[in-house]
């Protein structure tokens, strides 16, 4: 009897040792080990209103993979860190999530803050321009499993996103010029616009100004955008330059007459301008991104019935010989 009690009381001695070194020491190494060692990726982003000048809606879901057998919960109590170059650019809320057979998906529609305006506008260059760019996910996790809560585990995670490569994927449909008022000339023109990354852009009102060579043809609108994955159809309207004609002085044809007279294409740039989320106020973050990228693209199918009129008035043969 007194050798079962001593065994008893050993046994007890040894669990009042051996549960908190558990619940202290190895289940919260074994649990960042992990963390270290499971995969995230990102399968949609999307920047989203309200967008201001100190933060956007970022809707975002990701996917956690290789997190271990164990079925655990996890949270973020607090903000994590998004980091890009070595630099923290903001912050965002995510929502918690369970981890079963090693897998999770995360949902999060949150508040992103910008700490760094800076860096931030730098960024967005890279971001709408770059072919792809890198994120940090920098935070701290509370983990549930086995009915044991750990908090304040390390939560950093590098993940690699595609970025827009210029958007120069584009495809003029149809360029039109008609009249837009008793004094003035409109321009429409629809295009397709490919987005390679998997970022969704809320950009609201888009300002363009659009050129042939160095010749300024005019500017243009889309009101309400939004640049999703993968093809986009756009239509953007707008007027042309005053000082802008497609025919010379004298009425010879110039040169953009000259070619939709021909059939021929004519290639036209876009150079974008401002962009207006609210569509009333610009955001610099964003208009200062959207001023790198200038749309090439050519124009086969475009519509001038005025100067198909003149055309038909004059006689081609007659504007040909005239130039």
């Amino acid at each position: 009897m007194i050798c079962k009690a001593f065994f008893q009381s050993l046994l007890l001695i040894f669990l009042a040792i051996l549960i908190p070194v558990l619940i202290l020491v190895v289940f919260p190494k074994t649990i960042q080990n992990k963390i270290n060692k499971s995969t995230i990726t990102i399968t949609s982003l999307s920047i989203s209103p309200p967008i201001t000048e100190s933060s956007f809606r970022l809707l975002t879901k990701l996917k956690i993979k290789t997190a271990g057998s164990l079925d655990a919960s996890i949270r973020f109590p607090d903000p994590v860190n998004i980091i890009w170059n070595g630099t923290v650019l903001g912050n965002v809320r995510f929502s918690k999530t369970n981890i079963h057979h090693g897998e999770a998906e995360i949902e999060s529609n949150e508040e992103f803050l910008i700490t760094k305006k800076e860096k931030f506008k730098e960024f967005t260059k890279v971001l709408l321009n770059d072919k792809e760019f890198t994120w940090t996910l920098d935070g701290k996790a509370t983990v549930k499993a086995l009915s044991i809560t750990k908090s304040g585990l390390d939560f950093k995670k590098d993940i690699l996103l595609a970025g827009g490569n210029g958007l120069k994927n584009v495809n003029v449909t149809s360029y039109k010029i008609s009249p837009a008022s008793i004094t003035t000339l409109g321009q429409s023109i629809q295009a397709d616009l490919y987005n390679p990354s998997s970022i969704t852009f809320y950009l609201g009102s888009f300002g363009i100004d659009i050129y042939y060579n160095t010749t300024y043809i005019g500017p243009a609108e889309i009101q309400d955008l939004t640049i999703n994955p993968g093809k986009n159809t756009i239509l953007f309207s707008g007027q042309l330059a005053s000082n802008f004609s497609l025919l010379t002085p004298d009425g010879k044809l110039g040169e953009i007459g000259m070619k939709y007279a021909m059939k021929q294409e004519i290639v036209a740039t876009s150079k974008g301008a401002y962009v207006k989320p609210d569509g009333v106020s610009e955001v610099q973050w964003l208009s200062e991104a959207v001023k790198t990228i200038a749309f090439v693209a050519s124009v086969r199918n475009a519509s001038i019935p005025l100067l198909d009129a003149y055309i038909k008035k004059i006689g081609i043969s007659t504007l040909i010989n005239k130039v």
